[in-house]
């Protein structure tokens, strides 16, 4: 087996105290770590079992690794690597990584211009509420990566020793990735609060109305593990329930119109999956677009 590279961390929250964590547990000698604060970068060492004398300046943790994390939050990825690779800390032929969902790996441009270096991104498609949650349930978490072709089998390595599942995405289309996983999470935050919203419209306390939808929720998320989108599709509209439709519209309007938007623009997507699924005939399908559509 091919020695694993020595590792920099420069920025020290929850994704950086992870990342160390996993990679020193995988075999990566993490050789330097920088934060703004150098207690977190002292905390970080605690939480991940490192020595604390590898705590340094930001250039001097970068000059130590061949594998450069940049961990800080997303605003200041680019500034960061700028910062460095002005100072020209990062190795030439190095591999400099960041961990944003949101952004490219062309924000690490300037590693590559003034040192030579290799960029990519890595983010672990998953939310963690702290780098304890992080390290306890990365094993099979999907990570999309993207970069440079020289990185890709680096970044690919890399995942597979901590455990993920590498994904490559296109770099250009890197924001389209982003707004997927903040639909697919953030929106169902918010989806449930509409939710919970209607459950108290019709008297039921919002703990109570919770532990009634939660398992709904549990259900629907088993049923498109077992059996996909749209298959796992259920409900009036992808039955074709018109009147349903139309009284919860009705409903809505009298008692949550606040709320009636969101059904309306959720509904009419409903109507597409619907029809995939091949449960909603054309002319049910017309007919619901048709109410939803009203003003």
């Amino acid at each position: 087996m091919a020695e694993r590279p020595a590792v920099a961390i420069i920025g020290a929250g929850v994704v950086g105290s992870a990342l160390a964590a996993l990679l020193r547990q995988a075999g990566y000698p993490v050789a330097g770590v920088a934060s703004r604060r150098e207690a977190s970068a002292r905390a970080l060492c605690r939480f991940a079992s490192l020595e604390d004398g590898i705590v340094c300046a930001a250039p001097e943790a970068a000059a130590r690794g061949r594998l450069v994390f940049v961990t800080t939050p997303d605003a200041a990825v680019a500034d960061a690597c700028a910062a460095l690779a002005a100072a020209r800390a990062f190795c030439r032929g190095a591999c400099v990584v960041h961990c944003s969902g949101a952004l490219p790996s062309t924000a690490l441009l300037p590693a590559r211009r003034a040192c030579g270096a290799t960029i990519a991104s890595l983010h672990p498609c998953q939310s963690f509420a702290g780098a304890a949650e992080a390290v306890e349930g990365f094993a099979g978490t999907r990570c999309a990566c993207e970069g440079d072709a020289d990185a890709m089998p680096v970044v690919e390595r890399v995942v597979a020793d901590i455990g993920g599942v590498f994904v490559r995405i296109d770099t250009e289309a890197k924001t389209l990735y982003h707004a997927a996983a903040a639909v697919s999470s953030n929106y169902l935050v918010t989806l449930l609060d509409g939710a919970l919203m209607l459950m108290e419209g019709a008297g039921v306390g919002r703990a109570d109305a919770l532990a009634m939808l939660l398992p709904l929720v549990r259900g629907t998320v088993r049923n498109v593990e077992n059996l996909g989108v749209p298959d796992a599709l259920t409900g009036p509209i992808a039955r074709g329930d018109v009147a349903t439709v139309e009284r919860h519209l009705r409903d809505l309007a009298a008692r949550a119109p606040a709320l009636l938007p969101l059904y309306r623009e959720a509904g009419r997507w409903c109507v597409r999956v619907g029809r995939a699924k091949g449960t909603l005939s054309e002319e049910d399908g017309a007919r619901i677009e048709a109410l939803l559509s009203e003003e």
